[in-house]
């Protein structure tokens, strides 16, 4: 078709169009979506992505399909122009030209409903399997901005320009997604992908349909938030999903109300992996940056960062806090700045300190500081396993970070001074596997003996694991006295080596 015959025809639709009031939005497409020919059939040549489920259908499944309303799915007498279950009129257009119309077959097999939700890269319709006589849910990848369809058509139009490979780009990561979902079917707490398949220029993905309400919408009419014992049972179930997702090494990086979806059967289901990738591990590693503010942790801001459970911890642990205090939390590159957030027990009074401490660990903003693994955040929500307050984890961290450091360094520096005694006067003996090592350690103004005994003791248990053949013989000395006998015992020669009581304060 050459291009003036096709925009008279682009002009022809236009006036349809002014008949449905869209003058406006069908104007633009005649100006901004002709493809030229060649570049559409270049599009067209291209090698369909990969089927794992292939949607191609011999049989014409709705040919002799018994006619159901678009809206419930239940079956009408011939002719009727209502519901009579939902009061549905039969005929409705969508509210949005470019939304596939009621009735519409994909794949020879499913027959389109009315739309469910609709947002910047996709539209969610209610549909009928016309195979096995059962209501899904199909997502349509459509990316607003960069294509367009002409109303009551089903092929989708694409802008020209950069926007080929944006869409490409895009289409592939949507049929990741079901890529990724489609390995957990069987998994109770997560949305089933049945099929996924390309038609219409575009791609789709088929799902058991959800009869409930999403999280954020039931909280909403729950007043804004939910109590504590409500709030850790939707959050185990969501724990139960991520330890299997975790477990293929995925990661889900869009946990929050919008993506928690309660079921009116009870059960609770974790939706969207549009933003699922590989866990890097331990690998920093170029990720594409998907954010939902308030949920995702400062790592996700960054392209190229190491991200694994502890990401989705962090996307967890604030949708509890929101759950629980009705509040979405400060970005997390706002708290890297200065940290305003609120423990939840300060603001409600009735989440438990445990629950409140678990919360706060799960949301530090350093990702060491939080529970590695969603097994751990579920043990603390569960009060199965105490947690210190952040600041006074931070601070026994330092303690054994210090400790650490000192005992080796007595160690070194004892098992220095043996080794030169061993090596001066048996040179042909191996060198020491066993050591006792006397310990000094003051006490520090304010604290108990039993205090810095439990401090050391907590701290060296550590070097003990990878040392088990080393001995400690502490003495714990009040400051004051600790230089006295310090200069006593190097006077006498006693004491070949020692460290600095300064070298001890574990601040």
């Amino acid at each position: 078709m050459k291009s003036e015959d096709r925009n008279q025809e682009m002009d022809r639709t236009v006036l349809l169009g002014e008949e449905a009031g869209k003058t406006v939005l069908l104007e633009e497409m005649s100006e901004k979506t002709v493809l030229l020919e060649e570049e559409k059939s270049d599009y067209e040549k291209q090698e369909p992505a990969h089927r794992e489920i292939s949607a191609g259908e011999t049989r014409d499944w709705a040919v002799n399909a018994q006619k159901r309303c678009p809206n419930c799915m239940k079956e009408l007498k011939p002719g009727a122009k209502f519901c009579p279950k939902c009061g549905f009129k039969i005929g409705t257009k969508p509210k949005e030209i470019y939304h596939l119309h009621p009735g519409m077959v994909l794949a020879g097999r499913y027959m389109i409903g009315t739309v469910l939700g609709f947002g910047g890269f996709g539209i969610t319709y209610r549909a009928w399997d016309n195979k096995l006589n059962v209501m899904v849910a199909i997502k349509e990848y459509y990316p607003a901005g960069i294509v367009n369809r002409i109303p009551g058509e089903m092929e989708v139009i694409l802008y020209t320009g950069k926007s080929k490979k944006e869409f490409v780009s895009g289409l592939e990561r949507f049929l990741e997604e079901a890529r990724n979902t489609v390995r957990f079917s069987d998994h109770p707490n997560i949305v089933n992908v049945f099929d996924f398949f390309e038609e219409n220029g575009t791609a789709y993905i088929v799902m058991e349909f959800l009869d409930g309400i999403s999280l954020k919408d039931y909280m909403k009419k729950a007043g804004g938030k939910l109590g504590y014992e409500e709030a850790v049972t939707i959050t185990c179930a969501i724990m139960e999903a991520l330890k299997q997702v975790h477990g293929a090494g995925i990661l889900h990086r869009d946990i929050s109300p919008d993506n928690i979806f309660l079921c009116s059967d009870g059960r609770i289901k974790l939706i969207d992996f549009g933003a699922a990738r590989f866990s890097t591990g331990e690998e920093e590693k170029t990720m594409s940056i998907v954010l939902k503010m308030g949920y995702a942790p400062p790592e996700q801001y960054r392209s190229k960062s190491r991200q694994g459970p502890w990401t989705d911890v962090y996307a967890l642990g604030a949708t509890l806090y929101r759950i629980v205090t009705g509040k979405v939390p400060d970005e997390s590159v706002n708290r890297v700045v200065e940290d305003t957030v609120q423990e939840p027990c300060e603001l409600e009074p009735s989440v438990p300190e445990y629950l409140s401490r678990a919360i706060m660990k799960a949301m530090a903003l350093i990702p060491e500081l939080r529970f590695q693994t969603i097994g751990e955040f579920q043990e603390a929500i569960l009060n199965r396993t105490k947690v210190l307050a952040l600041e006074a984890d931070v601070k026994r961290r330092r303690r054994r970070r210090t400790v650490g450091i000192g005992v080796g360094a007595v160690i070194l520096l004892a098992a220095a001074g043996i080794a030169g005694t061993i090596y001066q006067n048996k040179r042909t003996e191996a060198f020491l596997a066993k050591a006792d090592v006397s310990i000094w350690i003051p006490i520090r103004e304010g604290r108990t003996e039993e205090e810095e005994k439990s401090i050391f003791e907590d701290m060296a248990s550590e070097f003990l694991k990878d040392y088990p053949q080393v001995g400690f013989d502490v003495t714990y000395i009040r400051k004051k006295r600790m230089i006295h006998r310090l200069k006593r015992h190097w006077q006498k020669g006693s004491c070949l080596y020692c460290l600095k009581a300064a070298d001890w304060e574990m601040n």
